[in-house]
């Protein structure tokens, strides 16, 4: 990512807004990492979750498509996928529960990969998409810091997972820490170019 060019968008919008964007987690965003990094130094270190917070309501974990049960598993793949969630229900959510009571009986499945001597040089993409509690909890705080997507996946959200109506809830929308003259929602759509976009979204309360 060093050498890409990423243009920023910073929208701010009315509190009650926010919600309106946690789509944008589950439909996912990319997070720069360093190849080598366990699962645990990635949540703490590059996603800024909380210890106490990981242990606790991250009970659900996918690593490319496999379960998790062990957070000092590396991640060595570019653009690897990682999803998170709370506990889900039923026995489906008990046989994916992080070292839970069946973890051991789908060993077969589970991701394997154990923790290498320290990280690689390069660096990669992590894809995140956040479900049910995580998204809601963690919404805020990611939304605010940023979020990295590709052009397309920001314009396709603008178009058709954001309302008219909550868009009149955005009464700042600024690109590359430029207003933008025109904030009709067709408008800003047909700005997004290609290519890398951060997005922050920011209460209109904060300073």
């Amino acid at each position: 990512m060093e050498n890409t060019s990423v243009v920023r968008y910073e929208f701010r919008v009315d509190p009650e807004l926010m919600p309106d964007f946690y789509p944008l987690l589950r439909q996912g965003f990319y997070q720069e990492i360093g190849l080598g990094s366990t699962l645990q130094e990635i949540l703490q270190g590059d996603l800024q979750i909380p210890e106490d917070y990981i242990q606790t309501r991250l009970q659900t974990i996918f690593l490319d498509n496999q379960p998790v049960d062990d957070l000092q598993v590396t991640v060595h793949t570019d653009r690897s996928s990682l999803s998170l969630s709370a506990a889900m229900p039923g026995l489906i959510g008990a046989c994916f529960r992080r070292q839970g009571y069946y973890s051991r009986m789908r060993d077969s499945i589970s991701y394997g990969s154990k923790a290498s001597a320290g990280r690689e040089q390069k660096r990669g993409l992590l894809k995140v998409k956040l479900y049910n509690f995580p998204a809601r909890e963690l919404g805020p705080g990611l939304l605010q810091r940023g979020l990295l997507l590709s052009g397309d996946a920001l314009a396709g959200f603008l178009q058709n997972g954001l309302s008219e109506k909550a868009w009149k809830g955005v009464f700042k929308v600024k690109r590359d820490n430029a207003c933008v003259a025109s904030e009709a929602l067709a408008d800003i759509v047909g700005q997004v170019e290609p290519g890398w976009v951060e997005l922050r979204v920011v209460p209109r309360s904060c300073s």
